[in-house]
């Protein structure tokens, strides 16, 4: 029972990492990407490869997971993010289905469909993170490193930058201040912490396959921050021990394996929906006075 509740929490931590990357983007920034999933799943495969093909170790490819996603959010970045609006949605959409679809395609590495199995257990300075207990003091200093990192860079002059953009995109330009640049800065930021979660599961689960990237685990994140609260770096792990712990109790009512996944999917659309008409804010959001 006490792998169990260490598990449910490794699991917290990794997607309260995720959710908290996407709260720079959708919350501080004001930029709806639904590519998040991606950027895990980049993270979680890079990992995956060099691991297992290559034989690298914990840190160098992470290092290397956090590098390749920040290239791609640049190059991808470059021509995305002078989009605005439906036009940035509907490019980000078509930017996680192009890396899903390569995912599957290139079978020679991916391990296509199926996915990629055999991802070995961190060794950090000889030891060996062997137990949920381990893995959970891992990715407490993961998160705690992460969040500091973010919580730095939202109360700094470009977090303020961030924060003013997404309340008037055009009165921070009338200032100066660069708005492609910022966006760009952002959704690499992002890209990269969204990286180290994936490399975080995919050495947790110890096996990756390019569905679980996909838009339902956008749905989920966005869910995640929503309801712990936009522009709340602990907001996104408050949703993330939501939506992960209390679906888990339907796994103690009897259910029938083939219904499970549907009835957890109502749980989080429920929340959302309850959360959207009861506190708009989030749980822990602020509530915004109109002048």
């Amino acid at each position: 029972m006490v792998e169990y509740v260490e598990t449910v929490l490794v699991f917290t931590l990794i997607f309260g990492l995720a959710a908290m990357s996407f709260d720079l983007l959708l919350g501080y920034a004001g930029l709806i990407s639904l590519a998040q999933a991606s950027f895990m799943g980049l993270g979680a495969y890079c990992t995956a490869i060099l691991v297992t093909k290559m034989g690298w170790g914990f840190f160098p490819s992470l290092v290397a997971g956090v590098v390749v996603a920040s290239a791609l959010g640049v190059i991808i970045g470059v021509a995305v993010l002078r989009l605005a609006g439906d036009y940035l949605l509907v490019g980000s959409v078509g930017f996680l289905f192009a890396v899903q679809s390569v995912l599957i395609g290139w079978e020679s590495v991916t391990g296509g469909a199926p996915g990629l199995p055999g991802v070995t257990e961190p060794i950090i300075l000889g030891f060996r993170i062997s137990t949920p207990g381990h893995y959970l003091v891992l990715c407490l200093v993961a998160a705690a490193i992460c969040y500091f990192l973010s919580a730095r860079l939202v109360s700094s002059p470009f977090g303020r930058c961030l924060k003013a953009m997404h309340d008037d995109e055009i009165a921070t330009l009338s200032v100066g201040k660069n708005i492609v640049s910022l966006k760009l800065w952002v959704f690499v930021i992002s890209a990269s912490m969204a990286a180290v979660s994936g490399t975080l599961y995919a050495h947790f689960v110890t096996y990756v396959d390019p569905y679980h990237y996909s838009l339902h685990e956008t749905f989920f994140l966005f869910c995640m921050v929503c309801i712990g609260g936009l522009r709340t770096l602990k907001g996104a792990f408050l949703g993330a021990l939501l939506l992960t712990g209390i679906p888990e109790i339907t796994r103690f009512l009897g259910l029938p394996s083939g219904i499970m996944g549907h009835v957890q999917e109502i749980i989080y659309g429920t929340a959302l929906i309850a959360v959207a008409f009861i506190r708009p804010q989030g749980l822990l959001g602020k509530i915004r006075r109109e002048p």
